[in-house]
């Protein structure tokens, strides 16, 4: 903990390995796939290209792993 510390007073940013978009974006884009709306999750890619190459949700899965896990191709 001692180390963390002294990491935050030196202003390093302790979040470099789970950098990620914006949580609220990540998981509207995985309720969309696991709702089965590829239009919609095809819209919301449109709009966020960029949110494909951090998304992950809470346990690191990307968007690829939620839409084999309900079976989407």
């Amino acid at each position: 903990m001692k180390c963390v510390e002294r990491l935050r007073r030196c202003n390093f940013d302790l979040t470099w390995m789970t950098k990620q978009g914006s949580s609220g974006e990540n998981e509207v884009l995985f309720d969309l796939i696991r709702s089965g709306d590829i239009a919609r999750v095809i819209e919301f890619i449109r709009k966020s290209r960029d949110i494909l190459k951090t998304a992950l949700d809470s346990k690191k899965r990307t968007a690829l792993h939620i839409a084999s896990e309900i079976g989407s191709s």
